[in-house]
């Protein structure tokens, strides 16, 4: 749970990629809580700046703008959150308080932060995170293939990130799901899913009372195995009302050549897919597997651990009103594998400096 004591401010960070969901969740933990102050982040319309709100139950209290021009976005977020936050805690006036981060920003950092460096808050702690979901468009969100800027949601120049990466990233990390409006039965199986276990799902908000969530539903180290690069064991393969779920994991590697020939099919389709893979000119790195609908992020998230850790461990996760792709999936997986002769010899004959996946792993130069 949070890493501070009870009679910390209790703060409810709010994540989502629709506006109305979250105007909805932040008004109505507005009235819920007690002596609220609300802290809302949004980006500018030039999408170089982010403005700072901070209001409560008699309106708006102050109002700064801070230039993103030169400041790494994620970054400023986080050191512009943290210090208000405590700064709104240290003094007094409120007996709780609400961060409505931009939209599409994660909440990641600064929970961590946080729960490592729990002074950063001051006199408050992080009780929950709470992702606001449309009812209504979750499924567009969540499978649909447009970018955030496609969707015309505000946020921050140079964006290229896809609606349904960044919804799905923020679900899966909240300890609350608030959905505004209501879900389609298999839309509702899709976001338990993908929500970690444990999680509160709220369809309906107005029976639900929120002071639940004041003495701290924040458990950082569920939320931290559950979006880990390499997934819990808990995983496998599913398939409940139009919603499927297969686990592709092996102890061998990919082939460095097969697993690129292979991307359509493994990460190009309507579906969620995260996991780690190892690759044996590449022996010691972890490397990361992280898309949804088509749009796949590949990179490295340092070194394992040891040896006998390494795996290439995929989770896979759709709805068949989409089709199944389930047998093409593992196909796809196995043919991308490395043969255990492979192994054996791949990474001693092979002669070059290059083994392909430069662009997404970096030079490889190191490894020789």
């Amino acid at each position: 749970m949070s890493g501070q004591g009870n009679s910390a401010t209790p703060t409810v960070v709010i994540t989502g990629v629709e506006q109305s969901a979250a105007d909805t969740t932040a008004m109505s933990l507005l009235f819920d809580l007690p002596k609220p102050v609300v802290v809302t982040h949004s980006f500018g319309a030039d999408g170089t700046s982010l403005v700072r709100a901070v209001s409560d139950v008699t309106g708006l209290l102050d109002r700064t703008t801070i230039d993103l021009e030169h400041a790494c976005v994620p970054c400023a977020i986080r050191e512009d959150v943290l210090p208000t936050i405590a700064g709104l805690a240290s003094s007094g006036h409120w007996s709780s308080i609400i961060a409505r981060l931009p939209i599409g920003a994660e909440a990641t950092q600064l929970c961590r932060v946080a729960s490592y460096e729990p002074n950063m808050l001051g006199g408050a702690r992080i009780a929950a995170v709470v992702n606001a979901v449309d009812g209504c468009d979750a499924v567009r969100h969540l499978t649909g293939p447009e970018l955030l800027v496609e969707r015309e949601l505000p946020t921050f120049e140079g964006d290229v990130r896809g609606t349904a990466e960044v919804a799905t990233t923020l679900l899966e990390y909240a300890d609350v799901i608030a959905v505004d409006g209501e879900l389609m039965p298999e839309c509702s199986t899709l976001v338990r899913t993908l929500a970690r276990p444990g999680a509160q799902v709220v369809e309906n908000w107005s029976q639900w009372d929120a002071t639940a969530l004041l003495p701290g539903v924040h458990d950082v180290e569920a939320i931290e195995k559950w979006v880990a690069e390499t997934p819990p064991a808990q995983i496998g393969d599913s398939c409940e009302d139009g919603v499927w779920r297969v686990r592709l994991r092996s102890e061998r590697a990919v082939h460095p050549e097969r697993i690129q020939e292979n991307l359509p099919e493994l990460g190009g389709g309507a579906f969620r897919t995260r996991g780690c893979f190892w690759v044996p000119t590449r022996p010691e790195t972890l490397c990361v597997w992280d898309g949804a609908a088509g749009q796949l992020n590949i990179g490295t998230a340092g070194r394992w651990r040891r040896p006998a850790a390494r795996r290439t461990d995929f989770v896979v996760t759709g709805l068949l009103a989409h089709g199944d792709p389930r047998d093409e999936l593992r196909r796809a997986f196995e043919t991308a594998l490395c043969t255990p002769a492979e192994l054996d010899t791949l990474a001693a004959v092979w002669s070059t400096d290059e083994d392909g996946l430069e662009p997404w792993l970096g030079d490889m130069k190191e490894y020789h």
